[in-house]
């Protein structure tokens, strides 16, 4: 679905000296678990501890670009556009053992800017991992994509306690507590595009996947306009899992150019 204009967003926030790399990688998605590594979101493998859990993961402590970041609006710039082209797909879906994740198949695209990225799968995060000004809304879905050379493009979708405008049968297949199996709902067939606010308007940056490895190849595309889902469905969600969401990162205090904004051709 082509959304023809972007509103005015500002961010307080820049982008590497340089364009992500483009070196082939073959590291997992954001939110996909690395089985032999014990990272979390408490305890020993507290997002505090991943870099000294395994030598892959030190950008976690030692990148420049990290995420998420709180979003904070300073001044204008140009953003690339956005235009998702969707289709839907059966439901398959995991509780990882870091979130709830729904793999997508069907040949499902976003382009940002003039750049194809193929979607690869979604996931949920409690609370929100990126804040606006400091505050945090109640959950945060993640539409992680992939290009051909392996670099990310994230659209983040801020969701908030309200009417169930956007109800999805992913809400109604949530796993049972300790289900750790991959489920498959053939009759159930899911359209990613019912999970997007109807503005696409959105902050835009560089940063990094929010879990190990913490690679510094994403562009985040994060949409100001949150959707809402009923307070049933993200308490059915707070049972799995209650907090697994990266504290925000410092961004380098050197960094004084924001990435983003606004209309184009404003």
């Amino acid at each position: 679905m082509r959304y023809p204009t972007i509103l005015t967003v500002l961010l307080a926030a820049c982008a590497p000296a340089s364009p992500p790399s483009t070196t082939p990688t073959t590291e997992t998605p954001a939110a996909s678990p690395d089985a032999s590594h014990e990272w979390g979101y408490m305890g020993p493998g507290a997002p505090t501890e991943w870099a000294s859990l395994s030598p892959e993961f030190a950008d976690c402590a030692q990148g420049q670009f990290q995420s998420p970041i709180d979003l904070r609006p300073i001044a204008m710039a140009d953003v690339d556009m956005l235009d998702t082209r969707y289709q839907p797909d059966v439901l398959r879906i995991v509780d990882n053992g870091h979130t709830v994740q729904v793999n997508h198949n069907a040949q499902s695209t976003l382009m940002v800017g003039d750049h194809e990225f193929r979607l690869l799968q979604y996931h949920l995060h409690s609370p929100s991992e990126h804040t606006e000004s400091g505050a945090r809304h109640q959950l945060e879905l993640h539409l992680v994509h992939q290009d051909e050379h392996g670099n990310y493009a994230v659209v983040a979708v801020f969701i908030d306690e309200g009417p169930d405008d956007h109800d999805s049968p992913l809400w109604h297949h949530l796993p049972q507590r300790g289900d750790h199996d991959a489920h498959v709902f053939e009759g159930e067939p899911v359209d990613p595009t019912t999970l997007l606010p109807s503005s696409l308007t959105h902050y835009q940056y560089h940063g990094s996947l929010t879990t190990p490895p913490c690679t510094e190849t994403v562009t985040w595309n994060v949409l100001a306009t949150p959707i809402t889902m009923s307070a049933d469905h993200i308490a059915e969600f707070r049972t799995l899992y209650a907090a697994n969401a990266r504290p925000v990162q410092p961004r380098p205090q050197w960094c004084l150019a924001p990435h983003l904004v606004g209309e184009p051709g404003a």
